[in-house]
């Protein structure tokens, strides 16, 4: 108890009003709340935090004078301290030369220290690894010399005893009356188990995606013989079948062919997040080329015109997935156009960050309703007349487009067509 006084004193001593006016300007800053106190100084660490805090002043702060007011005040005091030592994050105090000048109780806890061994020491030395307090220095300097956003958020590596965490560190500068930087206030979380959890999930979800790959791989050739042998079944025997039994052949030809493309379409969606990209400069007219020579036969089946616009444009992407893109949504207008589908157009806008790809046509589109899922996993819109598919065909263009830096979208109308967009962002390199 002693030592919690101690501190106290040294810091409405020799931080004086400065702190004390700079922290009531914090008040400002949505993600952290202030408290002046007039012996004792805390940074509260959440919104939260700060509606109980707003919450105790209008509760139990009362309106009494004298000594009788005097004693309220300390008991009001006392409650949001203990509110703010029990907040589950390290806040910390600084001047302006980054020296730590207070800290909560549990934050103390969670550097493994006491508040004695942390007052009056350089924050970067106890929160920051050695090799990375260079860069956290730099960063500070800027902050406080407003060369940087007035909060400022980063990740860095520290150790508690022996074992090394994650902590993310959020930095506000503290401003007086006048507006002169007076220190910051610094909250630390510690994310060392939500980093864990990230990368064990990833783990489970790369094992599950090449489990997945696997067997659909193994389904490949059972549903490419299935389907070899039905039709040498019906070219040989069709005359002595009758019409059930050459409708029951045919039944099993499109069996197999779906699940030979479902097969293909796990095999792809896996190999997306699993396969490395390379990016680097395309012909995206080459490209167009290569899709159109694809799909002519099937597009002169259906008398369908295939067009490109704003193509002669070099962008940077790996060349195999943005082929699966163009390929993907072709092939998505050519399945679910219906027979009003007569046009599918490609075509590549510049913006400022991004170059954006789109591909419309003039089938039967679809309601506004389904943009929200359409390139989740396994969403399909069923309706008379189901061509089937396995849903990850645009569920892979997704991913391809957040592998780019960009994103995918949609818009259509029901009877008006659809299209499809996907952003890349510019400068790409591997």
């Amino acid at each position: 108890m002693e030592k919690r006084e101690s501190s106290r004193e040294s810091v409405s001593g020799e931080c004086g009003e400065h702190i004390q006016d700079g922290f009531e300007n914090m008040i400002a800053l949505n993600s952290v709340s202030v408290v002046r106190m007039s012996h004792d100084h805390r940074v509260l660490n959440s919104r939260s935090a700060n509606t109980l805090a707003a919450g105790a002043a209008k509760q139990r702060r009362p309106d009494l004078s004298g000594d009788t007011k005097t004693k309220a005040e300390n008991r009001y005091i006392s409650d949001i301290i203990s509110y703010l030592d029990s907040a589950e994050t390290v806040l910390l105090g600084l001047n302006e030369s980054g020296i730590i000048r207070f800290v909560n109780n549990r934050g103390a806890l969670l550097l493994d220290r006491n508040e004695a061994d942390l007052i009056g020491r350089n924050w970067l030395d106890i929160c920051v690894r050695k090799q990375d307090r260079a860069s956290a220095q730099r960063r500070f300097t800027q902050l406080l010399r407003n060369q940087a956003e007035p909060q400022m958020v980063f990740e860095k590596k520290m150790f508690r005893g022996k074992e090394e965490r994650l902590m993310e560190w959020k930095l506000s500068v503290l401003r007086d009356a006048q507006q002169r930087v007076t220190g910051a206030a610094v909250i630390g979380n510690d994310k060392t188990s939500w980093q864990t959890a990230v990368l064990s999930l990833e783990s489970k979800t790369r094992q599950a995606q090449r489990f997945a790959q696997s067997i659909a791989h193994d389904l490949k050739n059972p549903a490419i013989s299935l389907q070899g042998l039905t039709k040498l079944l019906t070219r040989k025997y069709r005359h002595l079948l009758d019409e059930h039994g050459r409708i029951y052949c045919e039944t099993i030809m499109a069996t197999a062919e779906h699940l030979y493309d479902l097969a293909d379409s796990i095999c792809s969606f896996a190999a997306t997040t699993d396969t490395p990209v390379r990016f680097a400069p395309l012909n995206f007219k080459e490209l167009i080329t290569v899709i159109t020579e694809e799909f002519s036969p099937q597009l002169a089946s259906q008398y369908i015109c295939l067009q490109a616009r704003n193509v002669t444009i070099s962008i940077s992407a790996d060349r195999i997935s943005l082929l699966r893109v163009l390929r993907n949504l072709v092939e998505n207008a050519l399945k679910y156009g219906g027979p009003r589908l007569s046009s599918i157009e490609i075509g590549c806008q510049e913006e400022e960050n991004h170059h954006v790809i789109s591909v419309q046509d003039n089938g039967n589109g679809f309601a506004e309703e389904h943009t929200a899922h359409l390139f989740n996993a396994y969403y399909r819109i069923t309706a008379d007349g189901d061509t089937g598919g396995a849903g990850l065909g645009l569920a892979i263009v997704r991913d391809i487009a957040t592998q780019h830096g960009g994103t995918a979208w949609a818009q259509s109308q029901i009877g008006h067509g659809a299209i499809f967009y996907v952003s890349i962002r510019k400068g790409l390199e591997s």
